[in-house]
């Protein structure tokens, strides 16, 4: 017998703990979080705050698009300065 992965959350917040996005998802994901930036150059980052994943580095950067691979469910915050998010997307392949 064959069990179906139970959907789990994942939620994305914001510096000041603002929910960017929020959805039911069935395994990892990659998250697309885009920003308003005066700095050429602002270092943005992912940290899980259940504790249970490190902190990512995007996989790439396309103009104010940080993309972050194998963002599994549970609560992420977005760190760094210098910047304000202006959306956040999660992308299923």
């Amino acid at each position: 017998m064959t069990i179906a992965a139970q959907p789990l959350v994942l939620k994305v917040v914001d510096a000041h703990g603002l929910v960017r996005t929020e959805s039911t998802v069935k395994g990892v994901v990659a998250v697309e979080v885009s920003i308003n930036s005066q700095s050429p150059t602002p270092r943005v980052t992912i940290s899980n705050i259940d504790g249970f994943h490190t902190e990512k580095e995007p996989s790439s950067v396309n103009s104010d698009k940080y993309l972050f691979e194998s963002v599994s469910p549970g609560t992420w915050k977005i760190l760094g300065s210098n910047f304000t998010v202006t959306s956040v997307k999660i992308v299923t392949k």
